[in-house]
């Protein structure tokens, strides 16, 4: 079931997980304010080719980067032309993804045919995973790789339990 508009209360009652999923994060945000204008581990190395990309429109690599960096410098850059260049539109990019992520995996727990409080609680504990959370708050790719993993996923286990081959584009 997919929101419409009309029937709200109805995707409320069918995936109360994802506004638990949701609150978390908003809390998360409150008490530990995690989002600030500074590199992180390696995120400078991956920021510096994104800001070569908004300065000169073109990917340079520069050191250890490698190629599968495409899409994370691509999507971080979509964060950054609404707010310019800064630590803290990439790390706002990363946390968008770890959010779906999350989100993902509830809704892959669910189709597994699992009750809404394990589905949540499964979540919940992949949020409160220190790494993945840590790393959530950054602009580093564990995260990003995770989210596309899930999502990759969740669209196999539709393919397969659902007539039609949509899911598997």
């Amino acid at each position: 079931m997919f929101y419409t508009g009309n029937n709200l209360p109805g995707f409320i009652k069918l995936y109360p997980g994802i506004f638990i999923i949701l609150f978390i994060y908003i809390i998360a945000l409150f008490i530990a304010k995690p989002i600030v204008n500074m590199p992180f581990v390696d995120t400078w190395s991956y920021a510096i080719v994104t800001r070569n990309f908004l300065d000169i429109g073109k990917i340079q690599f520069v050191g250890c980067n490698a190629v599968n960096l495409v899409f994370h410098i691509l999507w971080g850059a979509l964060f950054c032309i609404f707010s310019g260049f800064s630590f803290i539109s990439l790390h706002i990019s990363t946390l968008v993804l770890s959010i779906l992520a999350s989100i993902v995996f509830y809704l892959i727990i669910k189709h597994l045919g699992f009750e809404e409080p394990k589905a949540t609680l499964a979540s919940l504990l992949l949020i409160a995973n220190p790494i993945f959370f840590i790393n959530s708050f950054t602009y580093m790719t564990d995260v990003p790789f995770m989210c596309w993993m899930l999502c990759s996923i969740f669209f196999y286990l539709k393919s397969l339990t659902e007539k039609g081959s949509i899911f598997l584009f």
